[in-house]
């Protein structure tokens, strides 16, 4: 943990508010994987993603020089960003880390709330955003860059959170790879500033990011009445919306 003290936290929102648009926002927070080379023995299953490999799911919460103020690290890598967040102490205990109307900026995976702005959900069919939607959609992936970037910067410099070779047999195991991670981001932090890694070192992934949301309802694009090529048309249209999203 190496959350801002109050006067940091004004300095990075005015600066953010300077850039983005986006007043008393003090980060952002954004959810990634960090690779299992092996199947966990305790509760394997609940390490395996939609990407189709096993991974530990980590909560990353950076500023706008690219450095990580929280992670948390522990939750099997099946488990939903919204559900990791609700269960993190800067969600339960907001009054400790936020002040003065500061927020984070998050993905649509997460749910607003006074501490939390993210994107709207973007949806397919007959339902499409307000301008103002996208509008601020738009002003916010901008600001959202910097927690990619960080993520990305992060596994370039260690690619051992790409694919960790420590195998989950016991909790002790599972403590192993958090302080393992939080070594890395602390490592991180030190060298933000003073050594830029080569652009090969860094992964087309972690370039990209190429997520597919998990929270597109596919409920909202069938219909309990269509049949053959309506009901083809309708999935059509829900694939679609997560490729583009």
């Amino acid at each position: 943990m190496f959350w801002p003290d109050a006067d940091e936290c004004l300095e990075i929102s005015n600066r953010i508010h300077a850039s983005n648009h986006f007043p008393k926002c003090v980060g952002a927070i954004d959810g990634t994987h960090l690779g299992l080379a092996v199947k966990p023995d305790l509760d394997g299953e609940e390490y395996f993603t939609r990407k189709q490999n096993y991974s530990v799911a980590a909560t990353i919460v950076c500023n706008d020089h690219k450095r990580i103020w929280y992670i948390n690290v522990s939750w099997p890598g099946s488990v939903h960003d919204q559900r990791v967040y609700q269960n993190l102490v800067i969600y339960r205990n907001p009054g400790l880390y936020f002040s003065d109307l500061k927020y984070l900026l998050g993905d649509s995976a997460y749910t607003p709330s006074s501490n939390m702005v993210p994107a709207y959900k973007k949806y397919g069919g007959p339902v499409t955003d307000a301008a103002g939607q996208v509008f601020l959609n738009d002003l916010l992936s901008l600001c959202q860059s910097m927690i990619e970037n960080t993520i990305g910067i992060w596994n370039g410099r260690f690619p051992f959170l790409r694919n960790t070779w420590v195998k989950i047999a016991s909790k002790s195991d599972m403590h192993f790879i958090i302080k393992l991670v939080k070594v890395s981001a602390v490592l991180h932090n030190l060298l933000v500033d003073h050594h830029t890694i080569p652009m090969s070192w860094l992964s087309l992934e972690d370039l990209t990011d190429p997520e597919l949301p998990d929270d597109l309802d596919e409920l909202f694009y069938l219909s309990p009445t269509s049949t053959g090529s309506c009901r083809h048309e309708e999935v059509h249209n829900f694939l679609s919306a997560k490729l583009q999203y």
